[in-house]
């Protein structure tokens, strides 16, 4: 299913992307905790090692995590993740934590805020900002 996943990715993996997926993959495959951070500039595929990563430890039986610094990037990682995912039937089954569900591993049961006046509790304040 891995390599059904990764020919499935809409674009042509950069050189980079191939090696550090590569690099990724067999850090998981070590018998110690991976001590890794992937960084590079935007639009440069971080999410979608970041996929192919989760996808894989979920299908190893492990646990995942996703983390950023933002409800905005915790959107738009949801929504990658989801689109990626979508056709392959044990990933539809992979709970997700929300934050407005107070991190506990379910699908998210509310609207994710879309714009700039919404707080990352759901919730509008009075002046318009966050």
């Amino acid at each position: 299913m891995q390599q059904e996943l990764e020919a499935s990715f809409a674009y042509e993996d950069t050189p980079d992307q191939l090696r550090v997926t590569r690099q990724v993959k067999a850090d998981m495959e070590q018998p110690r905790p991976m001590d890794r951070l992937v960084c590079g500039d935007v639009g440069f595929g971080k999410t979608e090692i970041a996929v192919r990563a989760a996808f894989k430890a979920a299908t190893d039986g492990k646990q995942v995590a996703v983390m950023v610094p933002t409800t905005v990037l915790a959107l738009q990682h949801y929504k990658t993740f989801a689109k990626r995912l979508k056709d392959f039937s044990g990933a539809r089954r992979l709970p997700f934590a929300c934050p407005h569900d107070g991190a506990k591993p379910r699908r998210c049961s509310r609207t994710w805020p879309t714009d700039k006046s919404t707080s990352s509790s759901g919730r509008t304040s009075s002046s318009g900002k966050r």
